[in-house]
């Protein structure tokens, strides 16, 4: 982008601001990734994250993510004299994330993400398309307070490494790592990918399209309004990435004794079985979150929504 002047007549304090903003902007735009990790202090590049003072949590995290990489066969280690002539091989690169509880800041996770450098893939090579949709957030806000209306209950549950529960699009190979442990000489072998992993372009596409698939064949039905809202009965989806939000008029989506609670019970065993999720994230939804300008007893006395509660 050209240098921006500021614009005359603005008094000092808005023309400093405005000009700070467009170097921002300029500079985000520029490099987007580079941007987040010198202003985000918790989200740190591999050289940075070995040498903070949490560094052993970092080290746990990247044995983890290799672990259940490896676990789950991800990728599998290959010649590079056996495969394709010309074929390019990208390197792969480490994401490192604190992550903090909305409300007391407080560290709860070192996150260490393996990625293949999607920079290095090539249009028509490595990916074709890339456009990946989520929820729309006027969907979430209106549904959240439909729950509050109705009674609803609503849950949030994610995925446990989403995008490699999807198998390979095109076919990719990606150098050795430092973390993953081989006996071989790295500049003989590469990993062949099996999996959606992490940092291709098309990642989150593949997913999505994985996961939309898989709830279409439990008969859910796709929103011809908002595509990444799927419904069934009672039950509806909310998918935003890797997170998806559940709303339902059943006491407890994972399992209850009542009758009416059978549908749901059914689809959580289904859901379980068919796609990987977390055991300890499966939480409450903080619809005030959401729902900021009005409190929820101010939702209910002043929104009268004609709606039934079968979706």
């Amino acid at each position: 982008m050209a240098n921006t002047s500021c614009v005359d007549g603005h008094d000092d304090e808005v023309e400093n601001f405005h000009c700070s903003h467009v170097e921002m902007q300029d500079e985000c735009l520029e490099h987007p990734i580079a941007y987040i990790a010198r202003h985000d202090p918790d989200t740190l590049y591999l050289n940075q994250a070995l040498k903070a003072p949490d560094r052993k949590q970092f080290i746990k995290a990247m044995k983890d993510e290799i672990q259940q990489n490896e676990e789950l066969g991800h990728w599998e280690l290959v010649k590079k004299r056996d495969i394709p002539a010309g074929t390019k091989i990208l390197q792969a690169v480490w994401a490192m994330k604190r992550k903090r509880r909305i409300d007391t800041r407080e560290v709860y996770k070192w996150k260490a993400r393996l990625n293949v450098h999607g920079g290095q893939q090539e249009y028509g090579e490595h990916h074709t398309k890339k456009y990946s949709p989520v929820i729309g957030w006027s969907t979430i806000r209106l549904f959240l307070i439909l729950s509050v209306i109705f009674g609803w209950r609503t849950r949030q549950i994610d995925f446990v490494l989403a995008y490699p529960q999807a198998d390979i699009e095109k076919p990719l190979y990606m150098e050795l790592q430092s973390g993953i442990k081989s006996d071989v000489n790295r500049n003989d072998y590469c990993l062949k990918l099996l999996k959606n992993l992490y940092g291709q372009k098309q990642a989150g596409r593949v997913w999505n399209e994985h996961l939309i698939k898989g709830l279409m064949d439990m008969r859910f039905q796709q929103s011809k309004v908002d595509e990444c809202l799927l419904y069934r009965g009672s039950l509806a989806l909310l998918i935003y990435v890797d997170d998806t939000i559940i709303c339902s008029k059943y006491k407890d989506v994972r399992g209850s004794t009542s009758k009416t609670s059978v549908t749901s019970r059914i689809f959580w065993d289904k859901l379980t079985a068919v796609f990987k999720t977390s055991d300890n994230t499966f939480a409450l939804v903080n619809q005030q979150y959401f729902i900021r300008q009005e409190g929820v007893s101010d939702i209910r006395a002043r929104l009268i929504i004609p709606c039934t509660t079968h979706l």
